[in-house]
């Protein structure tokens, strides 16, 4: 399982072979290292030594049946025929194989040479929740579109076929219900951890946004306000046609309010979400120090779930962590997002699921001036996933 224990996690045997054949090398090519030992012969048992010592992981040359791993125990005798050469070699350098085994001919269709971090980040995200293949434009089997967004009012939707995110213009929370199969797993809302310490959560949605994406995919933009909102800003109605700045045009906050933007994104025939903080402003008539900016996933459903333990330290794996129900349905997030900071997953005392995916920018603390906006330098998002 490698839940508990010191050390890199792997997805697959070819990938521990291909870190461990790096570190080897390496360690090798330097010229005060005269030998190494491996850690350790057999797997750990998956339940643990004993129960005081719980460490699971995948760290043998066989496994707990005496089976050699063949690929690794090979490649062992490979490097270590030709150490000889290694003594004067250069240090090796990390070659990565393309994590998702997909061909170029497969990835998003756009320029060739992607331009930015975020640019790489969400061809790799769009990627996985789109699972891309040949589709015909836009449509879905049902000949409407495979997703679509709708508002009505202050009220709005995101829905494909697996999956809705509904929300409302003056609601308390970023989005009020996601849902799949009309099982509701709790709303998303957004909160920013400043230096007082304080953790002041968005208090009003002000604007949604439709967005186009690519290969059929397409995103709400969502702007909430929170902090220490004077009263005139907290109940000023707002129109739910209006969006991004306009809506907050005319805002006014006490030391401490702030702005923050997400965007979620479905793909078609997805049951996974694709949730980015886009930026966050400083409402307030003095400086605001800023430490985290955190997504809240599935806060508040009423279905008590129970935390899954899942691999940590994944070898380019980024977080993860999920809950599982009684009927075993497994939902969570997981982030390739270098500034995901941990995922804190818990029960409330009355049963209700509460989720914290912490995003660090890129110095911490940063102190916006009054008025002042943060684009996140980098991407900083996660994908939420819902499986039944």
């Amino acid at each position: 399982p490698c839940t508990t224990g010191a050390g890199q996690r792997f997805r697959t045997q070819s990938e521990r072979v291909q870190a461990a054949e790096l570190c080897l090398k390496t360690m090798l090519s330097l010229p005060f290292m005269v030998g190494h030992a491996w850690f350790m012969w057999v797997d750990q048992p998956a339940l643990g030594f004993n129960k005081y010592f719980h460490e699971d992981c995948n760290y043998g040359l066989v496994n707990e049946q005496g089976v050699p791993y063949d690929a690794l125990t090979r490649m062992f005798a490979r490097v270590h025929a030709d150490v000889g050469a290694l003594r004067s070699a250069q240090t090796p350098k990390e070659k990565l194989s393309d994590p998702s085994g997909l061909s170029a001919a497969s990835r998003l269709s756009g320029p060739a040479d992607l331009s930015s971090e975020r640019e790489r980040y969400l061809e790799e995200a769009f990627r996985r929740i789109a699972q891309l293949g040949p589709q015909s434009g836009h449509l879905g089997p049902k000949g409407h579109l495979a997703v679509a967004f709708a508002r009505e009012g202050d009220s709005w939707t995101l829905s494909n076929e697996c999956v809705r995110l509904s929300g409302r213009i003056g609601s308390s929370s970023m989005v009020d219900e996601v849902v799949r199969d009309e099982r509701v797993y709790g709303r998303c809302n957004a909160l920013v951890m400043t230096t007082a310490p304080d953790w002041p959560p968005v208090m009003r949605l002000v604007s949604a946004t439709p967005e186009e994406a690519p290969n059929g995919c397409r995103s709400v933009v969502l702007v909430g306000v929170g902090g220490q909102l004077s009263r005139e800003a907290t109940l000023r109605p707002r129109s739910g046609h209006l969006s991004g700045e306009a809506a907050l045009n005319g805002e006014t906050a006490a030391s401490g309010g702030f702005a923050i933007t997400l965007r979620f994104t479905l793909a078609p025939d997805s049951p996974k979400i694709l949730a980015e903080i886009l930026a966050a402003k400083n409402l307030g008539a003095e400086p605001l120090a800023i430490q985290k900016l955190f997504l809240c996933p599935f806060a508040g459903g009423s279905m008590p779930p129970k935390r899954v333990p899942t691999a940590v330290n994944v070898w380019k794996g980024g977080n993860e962590s999920y809950w599982r129900l009684a009927d075993g349905a497994r939902y969570g997030a997981r982030s390739l997002d270098e500034s995901a900071d941990g995922f804190n997953l818990w029960t409330e005392a009355d049963g209700r699921q509460h989720a914290d995916i912490p995003f660090r920018p890129a110095s911490s603390p940063i102190v916006l001036a009054p008025g002042e906006t943060l684009s996140a330098p980098r991407p900083m998002g996660a994908i939420l996933v819902l499986e039944p």
